[in-house]
């Protein structure tokens, strides 16, 4: 034909739903593809709807990119609670129509390490996600745990918490609470890895439109011993501190 698939590195079908029960399936990632033209290495994804948010969606998984799921818990404690499918409304690979975390796009090479530290205490101001930034200005902070949640009990290299600043810019505009704007979400995740798994935004206001993290409302990890807390939100920027919970003020 007049197509040399060798030239395609994604494959993207659109076809009517029929009597399919879901909406569409792509592949994580490249795999082996055989074709007319020999075999090939391509991501794929099979849409039954060219609806935007479902479109972005499986375009993640060929990035690379598993589910953003959430973990709704009290204080997080128990670090065996249940990580809920799809359950962060913050990101397109959950159930929100909007930008990647910050882990998801450090993963697909969008946020380099100049704009990520990893430490276990101090302050820091965390710059919006949504814009590219300057070397050196951080856009995610991530600090390493010891104790991890069950959901990634198999997995035996660094498991992280991930934080993130958001503000109403483009896909991220329109959240009808604007806490997500004076917050600071928080999310558990492996990357780097050579495995895709899924993040888990922490959720322990059982809440969908209230982010962890706000002024006069700080977050402990006790099995982990952190205590993390806000101490002051602009449009440009979010300032957090990150202290030993053991050693935290009551």
């Amino acid at each position: 034909g007049q197509i040399d698939f060798h030239d395609y590195k994604r494959i993207d079908i659109f076809m009517p739903q029929g009597s399919c029960t879901f909406s569409g399936s792509a592949s994580i990632g490249t795999v082996p593809i055989y074709t007319d033209d020999g075999d090939i290495q391509a991501s794929w994804s099979i849409n039954f709807s060219s609806n935007q948010s479902l479109v972005a969606h499986d375009l993640g998984h060929q990035f690379g990119l598993a589910h953003a799921n959430a973990i709704y818990c009290t204080g997080c404690e128990d670090i065996g609670n249940q990580s809920v499918e799809y359950g962060d409304t913050f990101d397109v690979m959950g159930s929100g129509f909007r930008h990647f975390n910050a882990a998801h796009k450090e993963e697909v090479g969008w946020l380099g390490v100049e704009n990520s530290v990893i430490v276990t205490s101090g302050e820091y101001l965390l710059k919006p996600l949504e814009i590219g930034q300057s070397g050196g200005a951080i856009q995610q902070i991530k600090l390493p745990l010891t104790k991890v949640p069950d959901y990634y009990s198999w997995y035996t290299g660094p498991v992280y918490l991930s934080l993130e600043f958001r503000q109403p810019i483009d896909f991220d505009a329109g959240v009808s609470s604007n806490m997500l704007y004076s917050g600071v979400p928080l999310h558990y995740s492996i990357v780097p890895s050579p495995y895709s798994a899924s993040t888990n935004l922490i959720n322990f206001d059982f809440s969908d439109l209230v982010p962890l993290l706000q002024i006069d409302h700080p977050y402990d990890n006790p099995v982990n011993d952190y205590h993390i807390a806000l101490k002051s939100v602009t449009s440009d920027g979010a300032l957090v501190s990150i202290n030993a919970a053991s050693t935290a003020s009551p």
